[in-house]
């Protein structure tokens, strides 16, 4: 939702939870204000609904869980989850590509219901492989 939220959803702003994690973090940090700027209405006015369709390139899927990495102001901090792969999925050549066929079928289902069923282009998509098929 970083930068597709403010376009497609019906606020126009970041996620909610996206900005409740990061001003508390920025503020834990001892900043006197957030790292993730604040939009104007002008600006929310402006960006809120410019879109044709929905472009996504989807490679893997992870799993997650509550936690935080690391101690430095970060992406995977402010997400305050621990990402990883399930053991069972298949690997592709490349070891962080494990086929997940399901998790993009999910991601598909979350883009059409969090953003009231956009057209959606698969711009790109695949995995590494030995070189056996």
């Amino acid at each position: 939702g970083w930068f597709a939220h403010p376009i497609y959803s019906t606020n126009g702003d970041y996620p909610a939870v996206m900005r409740d994690l990061i001003d508390n973090n920025s503020a834990r940090e001892g900043r006197n204000f957030s790292r993730l700027p604040y939009f104007t209405v002008e600006e929310i006015e402006e960006i809120r609904g410019t879109f044709d369709f929905f472009a996504v390139n989807h490679y893997t899927s992870m799993m997650c869980t509550t936690g935080k990495e690391g101690h430095s102001p970060s992406w995977y901090r402010d997400m305050e989850v621990h990402l990883y792969s399930n053991q069972s999925w298949l690997s592709s050549q490349s070891s962080w590509l494990k086929v997940v066929p399901e998790g993009f079928r999910k991601l598909l289902n979350w883009i059409r219901v969090e953003y009231n069923d956009p057209e959606i282009f698969v711009t790109e998509n695949g995995f590494s492989d030995y070189n056996i098929l």
